[in-house]
C-alpha cells in the first residue's frame, strides 16, 4: 500500500472530524451490514465508526483502508500512552468533560512513525516519537 499517499493536512482533517464520528449512532460495514451503536463510546466502537467514515469519503477500498488503519493505530497509540505524552509535555489529559489535548508536534511525529516511514512489526516506542516531536522546528507543525 506504499503507493497510497496519506497527508499530515488529511489526517489533520481526520482529526478534526473524531467529534462527530465518534457521534455515528450506526455504521454500514465493509459487506453493507448496518451496525447500531447502543451509546457505546468505547475505543473499540470508534474502529467501525473510522472506518465507515474513511469508506464515505474514499470509494477505494484499500485507500479507505490505509487511512482508517493509520488512523485508528495512531488514536490508540495516543490513548495508550497518553501519561507518556503529558510527562514530555506534549499532552495535556483530560477529563469526563473535556478531551485530551495533544500538541501539533506530537501528531506530527506520530503520523511520521506511523504514515510516512514504514510500519514496523512491533510497538512504536512513544520515546522515539517525542524524541522526533520534539526535535521538530517550529514551522513542521503548523
Amino acid at each position: 500500500m506504499a503507493e497510497i499517499t496519506y497527508s499530515f493536512e488529511e489526517f489533520v482533517d481526520h482529526l478534526a472530524a473524531m467529534e462527530f464520528v465518534q457521534s455515528y449512532d450506526h455504521v454500514t460495514l465493509a459487506n453493507g451490514e448496518t451496525v447500531e451503536f447502543s451509546g457505546e463510546r468505547c475505543f473499540e466502537s470508534m474502529v467501525p465508526r473510522v472506518m465507515d467514515y474513511m469508506r464515505q469519503l474514499y470509494p477505494d477500498e484499500r485507500e479507505a483502508f490505509f487511512k482508517g488503519s493509520r488512523l485508528i493505530m495512531i488514536l490508540n497509540h495516543v490513548s495508550t500512552d497518553i501519561q507518556i505524552f503529558e510527562d514530555a509535555r506534549l499532552a495535556v489529559i483530560g477529563g469526563a468533560d473535556k478531551p485530551s489535548l495533544v500538541h501539533p508536534r506530537a501528531w506530527r511525529a506520530l503520523h511520521h512513525f506511523y504514515v510516512v516511514l514504514p510500519l514496523s512489526s512491533g510497538h512504536t516506542a512513544s520515546k522515539e516519537i517525542i524524541d522526533y516531536a520534539n526535535s521538530l522546528p517550529d514551522e513542521a507543525v503548523a
